[in-house]
């Protein structure tokens, strides 16, 4: 079986949040299947809001977490960017 390409990951995403679900089990699933079809070793997701810290949603592994938590508390890295 093949990784779905990128393009069917986000189609699947999109048709996945048009109905009820947790929104933590969607993401965590959703970047693990993105993360497989990029090839990424791991992933995570910033969250962003104007004038507001970054806030983590989702991570593949608990070292993208730290990572992408103390981006947020320096804010400086390539998604403060």
């Amino acid at each position: 079986m093949t990784a779905p390409t990128a393009a069917h990951v986000l189609a699947d995403i999109t048709s996945e949040m048009l109905g009820d679900h947790d929104i933590t089990d969607l993401l965590a699933r959703h970047l693990r299947r993105a993360s497989a079809s990029l090839d990424a070793a791991a992933m995570g997701i910033l969250l962003g809001v104007s004038g507001e810290p970054l806030e983590l949603l989702s991570a593949t592994s608990h070292a993208v977490t730290e990572l992408e938590v103390f981006q947020s508390q320096v804010d400086e890295g390539p998604c403060v960017d």
